[in-house]
């Protein structure tokens, strides 16, 4: 039977949801704060964790910002330093992550967990602005968040 609950997919038993729900509920009892995750075409879940949580996103569906927004080239820029960011190929990633003023850092999804990539990101975040919480791992994959230290 159906229901009719867009925060479902958090309570799910599929694979891809594993882990999802301590980390939303962390975020949820978390201080307002801008929140990035991994960038998805529009007309998927992306967004959904921070919008569920009450947070603010760093970047929504591309489209649709770009939509509404008069297509400002700031929110490519968005897109193409997440996608850097979230592939590895970002250096200093902590600093250029603080001047945007990003409070919490999402990794859950599995398309991008892979043991070697997150050990990449986190060493490119450094330590002295952000802290790795973990809610969730089974073998490459990794649900958590990294939190800008106050």
């Amino acid at each position: 039977v159906g229901q009719l609950n867009g925060g479902a997919f958090y309570d799910s038993t599929s694979e891809k949801a594993n882990g999802q729900r301590p980390l939303l509920d962390y975020l949820k009892l978390q201080p307002r704060g801008m929140t990035a995750e991994h960038p998805e075409d529009d007309f998927t879940n992306d967004g959904t964790m921070p919008l569920f949580a009450n947070q603010p996103a760093y970047l929504g569906w591309l489209g649709h910002e770009q939509l509404w927004r008069g297509y400002l080239p700031e929110l490519t820029y968005r897109r193409e330093q997440l996608e850097s960011f979230y592939g590895g190929n970002m250096a200093n990633a902590g600093d250029w992550m603080r001047s945007q003023n990003i409070d919490y850092i999402l990794w859950f999804k599995n398309d991008i967990d892979k043991d070697a990539l997150w050990e990449k990101v986190n060493a490119s975040l450094g330590t002295d602005y952000y802290v790795w919480h973990e809610f969730y791992r089974l073998g490459d994959h990794r649900v958590g968040l990294w939190e800008r230290k106050k």
